[in-house]
């Protein structure tokens, strides 16, 4: 559904598939990405804004790191503007 741009469906199916946990780290890094990316899609950037935050904290990868920081500011901007 992600990949077909249908973020609204797709959207409570990653959030349920989070709170029930996702068997290895790689996949809840994954599966946490595609849900912020869905909530920028949808219009919900301060939730998006939170998600991309802690991602920015908590990621291995300074290459994950600066996507991550990219997706914040975009949120940041665009809650700001919206507002």
């Amino acid at each position: 559904m992600f990949f077909t741009a249908d973020y609204a469906v797709a959207l409570p199916l990653l959030k349920q598939a989070l709170k029930r946990g996702l068997p290895t780290e790689l996949l809840h890094d994954e599966t946490e990405r595609v849900y912020a990316l869905c909530l920028f899609a949808t219009q919900h950037y301060v939730e998006a804004a939170q998600l991309f935050d802690r991602r920015v904290e908590r990621l291995p990868s300074l290459a994950e790191q600066a996507e991550a920081m990219q997706w914040l500011k975009r949120s940041r901007w665009l809650d700001q503007r919206y507002e």
